[in-house]
């Protein structure tokens, strides 16, 4: 058994390593990275402000992640091809911590490192943790945000909701998508009010809607004083009866990319198997606001696919939307299959 722990340790280890040496070694190489983010952000170094931005291409995307280059070039003092990138696999980093702690709040430590391991064996996680996409920076607000919100409701400190609600505005300043999942995020913090007994109410809202809504809010006003105009029309809604025959379509794709893509090991076939413990689930609420969100993330996009013509059949987009909640499923799965302490039922 020691033997076994010893292994998962060393996997865990050489994984940190892969990521760190392969995030700084390689520059900025794929097109949406240099197309969306890195050539705003050596724009904003060079001229020391937003110049032009109105002008620059997919002016409507959220400027967190080339503001964070920016950042790490001014503390630099040059823009390193290389070095910028630091910010994607601190980012990693921070979030294996914050899983790992998350975890240990609620089961043991080896349960704990078991989740990290399960994190690390899915290869797009991985992936995406050495390039400069905008998707990692997102899983890491979006999880965060929603690690956070069952933090407050188990220990009932408003630290905990404060950052969370900044958490979820800079989700919603990470990528478009980011403001569907700040009202998924909202349903997660009224389902944990109206069932987690909070006492007052009106003022936990204040603390968690003011940074949230403020973030997305200031940014979406920034742009219509701009003139920056959406990013298209493809949101808008042209329900016909006839989409609903894009049912079965949309089970096959999400089906087939999360059970025999490649990109997410056997995970989620691991939670689905998990689901037959439903008992335990019933018994927890941590267990069930974590499967709520992860549902919600779901409908969120069956939604979208049915209502809109945003069609993401493309299986590359498609993965990198699931990895914006991929980590719920890991989380999901340990809860499930762990001993668990200190869980208010």
């Amino acid at each position: 058994q020691n033997l076994l722990w010893g292994s998962i340790v060393i996997y865990i280890i050489y994984t940190i390593c892969f990521v760190l040496w392969r995030g700084l070694s390689v520059p900025i190489l794929e097109w949406d990275a240099i197309s969306t983010i890195a050539f705003k952000a050596k724009i904003f170094f060079y001229e020391k402000g937003l110049y032009e931005h109105q002008n620059m291409p997919h002016t409507s995307y959220p400027l967190q992640v080339p503001f964070s280059l920016t950042w790490v070039a001014l503390n630099l003092g040059q823009w390193h091809e290389q070095y910028v990138k630091i910010i994607f696999p601190t980012t990693f980093l921070s979030f294996l911590v914050i899983q790992y702690t998350f975890l240990k709040q609620f089961t043991y430590i080896k349960g704990a490192v078991a989740g990290v391991a399960l994190l690390l064996c899915a290869n797009f996680f991985v992936y995406h943790a050495t390039i400069s996409y905008r998707d990692f920076t997102m899983l890491y607000y979006n999880c965060t945000t929603i690690f956070l919100l069952l933090l407050w409701h188990q220990k009932k400190e408003n630290s905990f909701l404060i950052l969370a609600g900044l958490f979820a505005g800079f989700t919603s300043f990470t990528k478009l998508e980011g403001t569907g999942y700040l009202a998924v995020q909202t349903i997660l913090f009224f389902f944990i009010l109206f069932y987690g007994h909070i006492r007052k109410p009106l003022q936990k809202c204040f603390t968690f809607m003011l940074p949230a809504f403020g973030i997305c809010g200031i940014y979406y006003v920034y742009k219509i004083l701009m003139g920056i105009s959406a990013a298209s029309n493809r949101l808008q809604s042209k329900f016909a009866i006839t989409n609903l025959e894009r049912i079965p379509i949309i089970i096959r794709e999400f089906s087939g990319n999360l059970f025999f893509s490649g990109n997410w090991n056997v995970l989620w076939m691991l939670l689905f198997i998990s689901f037959f413990r439903y008992k335990k689930i019933q018994q927890h609420f941590v267990i069930k606001a974590v499967l709520f969100s992860l549902t919600s993330y779901f409908l969120l996009y069956f939604c979208i696919i049915v209502f809109t013509d945003n069609l993401i059949w493309h299986p590359t987009l498609l993965s990198r939307v699931i990895l914006h909640f991929f980590p719920l499923s890991v989380v999901s799965l340990v809860l499930i299959n762990s001993s668990l302490k200190g869980i208010k039922n």
